[in-house]
């Protein structure tokens, strides 16, 4: 059950000027017996100021009640405004809202459904950590940087997609070793011996392996209308890969892995690589994909001698 939320956010000022009046006493008498001054008192009864701890106290002692009581006055009118203020902020999104594709996204769990489009902004900005839904696709630039022309809604799944990825990355970056190239290069033929296998049977010691040398590896499942295998980023300070699992058979779904391997080894942390499904580069990383491709051919000839 949600919390009750009030619909407007009271001045603790009120509650002292309700006081004031049931005892029948003046600012000054208050002032006078708080060691408060009176146009102190006078600002808070006019609500054009707030109530500090050392004020609380001084409260608790003339007028009763605990300090506790005067502190959260000022306490839940001051959560109780920001909150209010921040809904009436939505407002502002509410027509990138309406372009957004929020029921696929509700449909794939990724967040909940809201009951109106104040709440439904909040969600999808708590989702994508931003304070605005115009800053969506810049915090997943990597959007941006490789755009097919796509529907602008397809564009914010693939935002989603990303962030979803980012979020599991983030949780578990706290138990993973540091990033040592040289550790995951050796690594190699322990994958390789893992490429004979169904990619899906192999997961879970993949995680392990890349784990131990530094790397997250994620796997989301595609949105609709978000055509990717495969991305690579550094998040928090790690390398992470981010797959689909999407591919038309077993070969393809390692070969994308080890080509997101290769954009680790081979290119620098500032670098983010998205790799769709019909083989579509952007010709301004043309020649890091092509490396890429040729690190993850290499791989799959090994993996297939050692077989």
């Amino acid at each position: 059950m949600n919390a009750y939320q009030p619909k407007m956010a009271m001045h603790p000022g009120r509650t002292l000027r309700m006081q004031l009046g049931y005892y029948g006493v003046s600012n000054k008498w208050l002032a006078d017996r708080t060691g408060l001054t009176e146009k102190h008192i006078s600002e808070i009864v006019n609500e054009k100021a707030f109530i500090s701890a050392d004020t609380a106290v001084r409260l608790s002692k003339v007028l009763g009640g605990t300090v506790d009581f005067w502190v959260n006055l000022d306490a839940n009118y001051r959560a109780t405004k920001a909150r209010l203020d921040a809904v009436k902020e939505t407002e502002k999104d509410f027509d990138i809202l309406d372009d957004f594709p929020y029921q696929i996204l509700v449909k794939a769990g990724y967040i909940k459904d809201g009951s109106d489009k104040a709440e439904k902004v909040l969600i999808l900005q708590r989702f994508f950590a931003v304070n605005s839904l115009d800053m969506v696709l810049d915090s997943q630039k990597m959007v941006l940087k490789k755009d097919k022309d796509d529907l602008i809604s397809d564009r914010y799944l693939t935002a989603a997609w990303l962030r979803k990825g980012e979020i599991e990355a983030m949780n578990r970056s706290g138990n993973i070793e540091e990033y040592d190239r040289n550790r995951l290069m050796d690594s190699l033929p322990s994958i390789r011996k893992l490429a004979i296998r169904d990619f899906e049977s192999t997961i879970e010691a993949l995680i392990s392996i890349l784990n131990d040398n530094g790397v997250i590896l994620t796997i989301v499942k595609p949105l609709d209308n978000v055509y990717i295998n495969g991305a690579t980023r550094w998040i928090v300070g790690s390398p992470v890969i981010q797959l689909t699992g999407r591919g038309k058979n077993n070969e393809e779904k390692w070969f994308t892995l080890f080509h997101e391997i290769g954009h680790i080894v081979l290119h620098g942390k500032k670098d983010r690589f998205m790799e769709y499904d019909d083989g579509f580069i952007d010709e301004t990383d043309e020649e890091k994909e092509l490396a890429a491709d040729d690190f993850a051919k290499k791989q799959m000839f090994l993996s297939c001698i050692a077989d």
